[in-house]
């Protein structure tokens, strides 16, 4: 169980590294354009502004890349889905109380995690499918 915990860990990270290869996998990426806002952009013959999505100071943020931006307020435990060609908005709150670190966003699925707790988000049927995964760092997991 070690060795599986420790393979679910580095997928994750691998891909958040993949994710960053923005102008080789997708068009689009986030800048922080000032403190209370973000703004997804393309690079064509130099950086262009897409759109901007509002943020707070405790605000964490991703992108899948393609097609969506979510944007985690860690002090409210909520959630804002953006389709950034569709401009559909969807708010989320999360069921649980964690104090979330973390925040990954792929094709399918949307992760948070905490110091002890992954929430998985899978984003297409619009469904938590794992309530949460309970970690502990150098013990099994149930």
């Amino acid at each position: 169980m070690k060795k599986l915990a420790v393979l679910f860990f580095v997928f994750l990270i691998s891909l958040s590294v993949f994710g960053q290869n923005g102008l080789k996998r997708s068009r689009y990426f986030l800048l922080r354009k000032d403190e209370k806002t973000i703004s997804v952009n393309t690079f064509e013959n130099g950086i262009k502004e897409v759109k901007s999505y509002p943020i707070t100071e405790k605000s964490l943020f991703t992108t899948a890349s393609k097609k969506q931006v979510a944007i985690l307020d860690t002090a409210k435990n909520t959630i804002s889905l953006y389709g950034i060609d569709t401009a559909t908005e969807l708010k989320l709150t999360i069921p649980f109380e964690i104090n979330p670190l973390s925040i990954l966003l792929n094709e399918d699925n949307l992760f948070i995690g905490s110091k002890q707790y992954i929430v998985i988000r899978h984003v297409s049927i619009n469904k938590f499918l794992y309530n949460f995964v309970k970690c502990f760092v150098g013990e099994k997991l149930y």
